[in-house]
Formats: C-alpha cells, sequence, structure tokens
C-alpha cells in the first residue's frame, strides 16, 4: 500500500483542531445576546401570571405494600372509582372542544384548545392505567406467594383487575370516539 504523501498526514493531524473552530465561533461573542432580566417594560405592566390550577380531589392514599392485602385492593379500588369520576368530569369539556374543533385550521386557538382538552382527557385515563399497573404487580405477588394452586387472594385481585380493565376500556371508547 503506498504511504500517503506527508502533506495530507499533517492535513489529516490538523483536523481535529480544525473541527473546533466552529465551536470557538459560537463562544466568542456572549454579549451580542439580550439579557432574561426583567426589562422595565415588564415591570411597569406585570408580568404574567400561572393559571389558576384546577381545583382536585386529593388522590385517595395507597397502603404501604406490607399492608393487608384487602386494605390494598380497597384502596386500590377506591383509587380507580376516583380517577374514572375525574375522567367523567372531564369528558363533557373536551366533547365541546373536540366538536368546536372538528374541522378547524390545525394552527387555530379552537383547534389547540380541543387538542389541550383532549390531552387532559388522556391524562386523566392514564391515572386509571397506574392504578392497573399496581393491582398487575399486587396479582404478579399473589401468583409468586401461591406457586402451585390459586388462592382465593389471586383470585379477589383478579376481580378488581376486571373491574379496572372494563373502566379502561369504557375510557378508551370516549377517547377513541372524540379523536375520530
Amino acid at each position: 500500500m503506498a504511504r500517503p504523501s506527508n502533506r495530507f498526514a499533517r492535513l489529516l493531524r490538523l483536523l481535529p483542531l480544525l473541527s473546533l473552530v466552529p465551536l470557538a465561533a459560537c463562544a466568542s461573542q456572549r454579549d451580542r445576546f439580550p439579557s432574561l432580566e426583567i426589562r422595565p417594560a415588564e415591570r411597569a405592566f406585570g408580568q404574567a401570571q400561572a393559571a389558576p390550577a384546577a381545583e382536585s380531589t386529593p388522590a385517595v392514599p395507597v397502603p404501604p405494600p406490607g399492608a393487608p392485602l384487602p386494605e390494598r385492593l380497597a384502596a386500590l379500588q377506591a383509587r380507580a372509582t376516583q380517577t374514572s369520576e375525574s375522567f367523567a368530569a372531564l369528558l363533557p369539556e373536551a366533547q365541546r372542544a373536540a366538536a368546536a374543533a372538528s374541522g378547524a385550521a390545525r394552527d387555530s386557538d379552537v383547534w389547540a384548545r380541543g387538542q389541550l382538552a383532549l390531552a387532559r382527557l388522556a391524562s386523566a385515563r392514564s391515572d386509571t392505567a397506574i392504578v392497573l399497573a399496581d393491582l398487575d404487580q399486587l396479582a404478579v405477588e399473589a401468583e409468586i406467594a401461591a406457586v402451585d394452586q390459586p388462592t382465593i387472594d389471586a383470585q379477589t385481585i383478579a376481580g378488581a383487575r376486571d373491574s379496572v380493565v372494563a373502566r379502561i376500556a369504557e375510557e378508551d371508547a370516549a377517547l377513541a370516539r372524540l379523536q375520530g
């Protein structure tokens, strides 16, 4: 194989240094960019305030993993009921927003409000899915504890899980209807 020329070899050695030149140019002029400090006009006219938080009911506390199974199941079922009620409370607003946004341009405010309402609804649905994940974990623990034969615990958990799966299916159907 032919040996590269000396000039080419020197260029190859300088290549890593040449790649740093654009980075140095980026860092050299820090004073060209505006400050992010509050400007006099912002002081004179006030500042934007955060939107008020939506009123929500406090989440049902879930007992620790060492708590008795009936207590854990009752708390998870109460949490599933609460998340389903939150979903149901958000559904009319999402239906109105989706109806208003139907046919609207994607860059319009109406379309953005519709998407926001759908996102809130999907978030409420995911809260129900979290309860399902907790029930799945309980089911796995019960199956591990009763390796050879099913126990009453596993059957009780399966019943609670089926109830939450049905809730999620209803919520998914409602979301699918709104998303078209």
